[in-house]
């Protein structure tokens, strides 16, 4: 402890949480308005009060979060290698919300105002191919600099890697003066050019705004004093040492910090905190070291750097409550602290602490009077009702909005703990922050954990981990080689020049050599996979590996892409030693007095009970009391649930622990509670809108984590980085109940995939059995797409559910690497067809049958190794789902389960009911053709019920008219004409709904058989799922007059040799619509599929990536423009064959209400010897010699509307 106070100041938007050491060790905590000048205000009122000097000040803020999410930071222009202006506008080409026509790119796009191309170029081996043109870009920043720009963003291709040209760029920069210059090979040195480009812009955003806020602290503070900053990765560093991409999660890391503090001091191996504020919850799991993530996203910006592991949640104590479409729903929205909550009295909306105050969880005597118009009353318990009764249409009640909020933020938890292979009922709860006392009992019992720590800070708890933070410095070093046991040893002098630079760094903050502790740790990864873990060394690599995806990979080889240096700086100090708590029973005689509180269970019936009242001054340690109980502190109040006890422990931690048969039997002996408030029994009420929410939420839960699970295991790049898959849960008879969608195209079919096996293998379904389906016969969307189908069983009878996932995989077979081929006629021709694999019976896998299978036919697959590591992974992830639908079972009914099932789709049925009452009772009619001329024809019309009687509508959507099944691949099976319309539903009703097969039951669907849309057994159908279903969107949304044409195509590129094969797809423009332009650059409507980043593709395959830009000008004018598509051009380092499967090369996307059509896309190729550019046809499939170039243009979306009065879409003025 030095001679002055050592201050630790929380800063966020609305208030400043101090918690401070004086030069005695006293600990002082204040919580103040945060307003100008509110640090040195504190610091001086501390000073005055208790007299001496200041010795460090820590702080932590949310300045620079909160200058993410306005985009109120320095003017920022970005320095990219020519060929790649627009990286960051492209992005990774997927949308963030697959159902909004209105397709808004990630904020992070809009970041740097400026961008210029540099002349030069590394290759993936690290050879420079171009050397910087240092006079040309000294002109181009000196354009840059006339126009304002403060800071600038330098991110080179392969500049992890050979770091070079980025230093030269950024020495130019420096001499010319700009405010930060942030090169992407300091700030995130490794390989992913996108999101290191974007995590460059980010700091060189944010940085020159903290460093305004900490000039302004320097200011006042004396020149003995040091200030310290918390940063994202729960690390402090010197104030001049602060880079904007570590401050995004500086305040909430002080909390994780705490957590991990508090936990060690009471000798906890492993907790979960639960920090619980005005607008969300955040969850983190900390278990003897903080854990940390690489891959942090702030809104919608990617920022890879170092970060605490922490999950938000829209659920805090104002979030606001509303019903929709029969459903209780809690957030996202906030009531903020103006106006706030119903009850401050300020004309605010219900929100969750309106709830907790009608349910006597909150007493208002006790509470600050600190709200309405003047902020000197009680909290409004009247406001608070009949905003309430305004927002519970459907008869929830407050208890019935507590539980889903409990709900939401035990899912939280569980991100971080059982999605990751942690058991959270072994952990205990930390719940802090103003409202996590009153959830904090229900949350754990929903997560089977027996104990809850709040301690007495937690009002302040980010400030307290602030204080408790040590000192922090990271170093890192791409490596790029595989894993040997001598590769310490070779890297020895890099590894002792990182540790020396980060130790200078803590010691030149005023560490002392004796605190310093350095580790060493890897981030490994196996040869061909992107899922890289950080390790100490290959042992602990293959132990994480099994624990988490429970299999190793034997026989391949492990590489390592980095290494990063810690270095730590211990704080000094002696723990007082552990002493018995003495145990002093809490008397009842001794509360302020007994109240009626309600306590919703899990289904949120609510049960009343007398509860004894006492403020949590007259708690002391030792003392014990059984629930229930209320504790009203200053800052928070803190609910004893029935079944838990209370202990005071040292310092006045308080000590909640469930007795399980307390529990059980308090809810048993309550007259009041309904046959839904013992869980387990059968449900004997009609639908609740309460457990309707509940339920649509559990049963998407399960799809999630199937998907997590899938993403994680799996081998492939189509599936773990471009994302193409999805994962459903189907009730016992095939419907689709809710689903995790990746890619749209996969929703409707699946469906139909179930109930085709189901029809086929009624009598074989058994527990321990999951089989393959690829057939379009039955259900199949095309051969590379394979469906993994688990039945789930539940004591006796049939199948309780069923879980599926289906999979964009490498290569099935068929005539070119990657089965797309753009000229097949025949199913045989694309691929091995899979009408019902058993992959696994009994729990084994049955590796000759698969493998025989892979093998059959004429054209067999290219790859089986990688295809059968995805098919385990899509196997696991179909387990994953099994257990969870289980534990379900187990935990409700199954009469129950199976009953919310039917209530789930009713409601999917019902939201389409309300939108249809929306849609004009006429027949809208629309057509366009694909390029070779055939038609596609769609009548939409709402029908009513017939003779003028009463009962719902009727949405008839008929494709009679379109044209007959294609002699090529054009042919689009059945099932993927349903999973279009159903897609275009989901858009149309423009809020998030249960989407399940309910969506359908009020929809009469038409498809002549025969047809290009319903063709017959054995048609080639590859292009039909990635092509026809493009305009099978276009011309159901064309004939109800709501979105014009997007491109309309997926340019599914292929190339490859006997070898290898790769497969992308490629974004395009997106159709505008009545009250909005069409987005750049973005996939459209069925898909959703990520591309390949340019320096991985360049790493893994032989190809050079030369441009990736938007093309200007492709969308259509009108009022309101098409998104504009884009020019890619792939040079190959060695002899390939390449084939394309596209449309829109002779016909154009369409506009709508007299907005132009987009431009249609195209395909060259530049030969390398003579440099001509032949233009090739939408389809092609032929060779390419080393050296050549293939160029391809997407189409751009269709315009809407006469003029140009309203924003048109095309990007102008953001390039130099």
């Amino acid at each position: 402890m030095g001679a002055g106070w050592n201050i630790a100041v929380d800063r966020g938007g609305t208030f400043a949480d101090v918690v401070a050491r004086d030069p005695e060790g006293q600990v002082h905590v204040r919580k103040v308005l945060a307003g100008v000048g509110a640090e040195e205000q504190v610091v001086a009122a501390l000073l005055q009060e208790g007299g001496g000097s200041l010795d460090e000040l820590r702080v932590g803020t949310t300045v620079a979060t909160n200058a993410l999410l306005t985009g109120e930071g320095a003017s920022t222009g970005l320095v990219v290698t020519e060929g790649f202006g627009d990286l960051l506008r492209i992005g990774h080409q997927d949308r963030p919300r697959i159902f909004d026509l209105w397709v808004e790119k990630r904020r992070g796009r809009r970041l740097h105002s400026r961008v210029v191309e540099a002349k030069e170029r590394v290759l993936a081996d690290g050879r420079v191919e171009v050397a910087l043109d240092r006079g040309d870009l000294r002109g181009k920043l000196e354009q840059l600099r006339s126009e304002g720009v403060e800071s600038v963003a330098i991110a080179f291709l392969h500049g992890y890697l050979h770091p070079g040209h980025e230093k030269e760029a950024g020495e130019i920069a420096r001499d010319m003066g700009f405010r930060r210059v942030s090169l992407s090979s300091v700030v995130a040195p490794e390989v992913g050019a996108v999101d290191r480009a974007a995590t460059a812009v980010v700091d060189a955003f944010l940085t020159p705004v903290l460093a305004h806020y900490l000039a302004g602290l320097r200011s006042w503070l004396p020149e003995s004093s040091r200030l310290y900053f918390m940063k994202s990765s729960g690390g402090l560093c010197a104030d001049d040492r602060v880079s904007g991409v570590d401050a995004v999660l500086s305040g909430p890391a002080g909390g994780v910090v705490a957590c991990a503090a508090v936990a060690r001091s009471l000798g906890l191996s492993a907790v979960l905190g639960l920090d619980m504020g005005g607008t969300s919850t955040d969850v983190c799991r900390w278990a003897g070291e903080l854990e940390r993530s690489h891959d942090l996203v702030v809104a919608g910006t990617p920022i890879r750097t170092p970060s605490l592991d922490i999950v938000t949640v829209a659920s805090g104590g104002g979030s606001v409550l509303h019903t929709t479409d029969r459903r209780l729903q809690v957030g996202p929205a906030s009531a903020g602290a103006q106006p706030g909550p119903a009850c401050y009295g300020r004309g605010g909306p219900a929100a969750l602490t309106d709830a907790n105050l009608l349910l006597g969880r909150l007493q208002p005597d006790l509470f600050p009077h600190a709200f309405g118009p003047d902020q000197d009353g009680p909290l409004d318990v009247s406001a608070a009702e009949a905003a309430l009764a305004s927002a519970d249409t459907d008869g929830g009640g407050a208890s019935g909005f507590v539980a889903v909020a409990n709900a939401r933020m035990a899912a939280a938890i569980s991100e971080v703990s059982t999605a990751r292979g942690h058991d959270p009922s072994t952990h205990t709860l930390l719940a802090f922050g103003g409202a996590a006392g009153q959830h904090a009992c229900a949350v754990a019992e929903l997560l089977g954990i027996r104990h809850v720590v709040l301690h007495p800070m937690s009002g302040v708890l980010s400030a307290y981990g602030i204080s408790e933070a040590p000192l922090l410095a990271t170093r890192s070093h791409p490596v790029m080689s595989l894993w040997t046991p001598d590769l310490h040893a070779d890297l020895a002098h890099t590894l002792d020049a990182l540790r020396i630079s980060a130790e200078r760094e803590l010691m030149e903050a005023g560490a002392s050599p004796e605190q310093l502790h350095g580790r060493v740790r890897w981030e490994l990864r196996y040869q061909g996979s992107d899922t890289r873990l950080l390790c100490d060394d290959l042992e602990s690599f293959e132990a994480e590996h099994l624990r988490l995806f429970g299999f190793l990979r034997r026989g391949v080889a492990v590489e390592a892409d980095q290494v990063r240096v810690e270095v730590v700086a211990d704080r000094v100090g002696v723990a007082p030693p552990a002493r018995p708590v003495p145990a002093v029973p809490l008397a009842v005689s001794d509360a302020l007095r007994a109240e009626q509180v309600g306590f919703p269970d899990a289904h949120g019936t609510n049960h009343w009970r007398s509860c004894p009242v006492f403020r949590q001054d007259q708690l002391v340690e030792g003392h014990h009391a059984p629930g229930p109980l209320l504790v009203a502190g200053e800052v928070t109040t803190v609910l004893v649930d029935p079944g838990w006890k209370l202990q005071v422990g040292r310092g006045g931690v308080l000590h909640l622990r469930c007795e399980e048969d307390a529990v059980k039997a308090s809810r048993a002996v309550d007259t009041r509670t309904s046959s839904l408030g013992v869980p387990g029994l059968d449900d004997t009420r009609g639908r609740d809108p309460v457990m309707l929410e509940l339920f649509h939420g559990r049963f998407l839960s399960i799809a999630t984590r199937m998907g997590q699970t899938l993403q994680r295991l799996a081998w492939s790049t189509n599936i773990k980085e471009r994302l193409d898959f999805s994962c459903a849960l189907f009730d016992g008879r095939g419907r689709l109940l809710a689903n995790a969608p990746h890619i749209p195209v996969h929703l409707g079919a699946m469906g139909e995939t179930v109930r085709s096996l189901v029809a086929q293998l009624a009598d074989e379904l058994k527990p321990g059995r999951s089989w393959a389906v690829n057939d379009p016969a039955q259900g199949g969307s095309h051969l590379p797409d394979i469906t993994v189908i688990t039945p789930v069983f539940v004591g006796f009878g049939g199948p309780v559910a069923f879980v599926a996932n289906r999979g964009h995989h490498a290569d099935v077979g068929g005539t070119t690497p990657g089965s797309m081929p753009p000229f097949s006629s025949s199913l045989r021709e694309e691929g091995v067809v899979l009408d019902g694999l058993l992959l696994v019976d009994e729990g084994v896998w049955q590796d000759k049958a698969v493998s025989r299978a892979l093998a059959s036919g004429n054209l067999p697959v290219r790859d089986p190794a990688t295809c059968i590591a995805d098919l385990q992974a899509q196997v696991a992830s179909n387990q994953v789902g099994v257990r969870l639908v289980r534990d379900l079972v187990a935990r409700e009914g199954r009469s129950r389960v199976i009953t919310y099932m039917d209530h789930v789709l009713d409601n999917g049925e019902e939201a389409v009911q309300h939108w249809l009452k929306t849609l004009e009772v006429r027949s809208h009619r629309f057509q366009d053709t694909l390029d070779d001329g055939t038609p596609i024809h769609v009548r939409v019309q709402r029908r009513e019920a017939p003779g003028g009687q009463e009962g719902p509508s009727r949405l008839l959507v008929d494709f009679d008219g379109s044209g007959p099944a294609s002699s090529g691949n054009l042919n689009a099976p059945a099932a993927v004409s349903r999973a279009a319309v159903l897609y275009v539903l989901r858009c149309l009703l423009g809020r998030d709904i249960p989407l399940n097969d309910g969506c359908l039951r009020a929809v009469d669907l038409r498809i002549p058989v025969g047809s290009i849309l319903d063709p017959p057994p054995g048609a080639a159908v590859v292009g039909g799922n990635v092509e026809t279903s493009q305009r099978i969107v276009d011309v159901v949304l064309g004939a109800l007059g709501v979105a014009a044409a997007s491109q309309g195509t997926m340019n599914n590129l292929c190339f490859g040799d006997g070898t290898f094969g790769y497969y992308e797809t490629i974004c395009g423009g997106a159709g505008a619509g009545p009250d909005h332009a069409g987005a750049h650059a973005v996939h459209t409507h069925m898909t959703n599929t990520r591309i390949t980043d340019p320096e991985v593709l360049e790493r893994r395959y032989p190809a050079i990536l030369r441009e990736f830009s938007v093309r200007r000008g492709s969308g259509g004018q009108g009022r309101w423009s098409g998104g504009d598509g884009v020019r890619r051009v792939i040079e190959f380092t060695r002899d390939v064959r390449v084939s394309l499967l596209s449309q829109r090369r002779l016909t154009q996307p369409f506009g709508l209400a007299g907005g132009a059509p987009g431009a249609a896309g195209g395909a060259f190729r530049k030969a390398k010897l003579s440099g001509d550019l032949e233009t090739l046809r939408g389809c092609f499939e032929r060779g390419f010699a080393a050296g050549d170039q293939l160029v391809i243009e997407t189409p751009g979306g269709g315009g809407y509307g006469v003029g140009s009065e309203s924003s048109s879409s095309t990007p102008a003025g953001d390039r130099s």
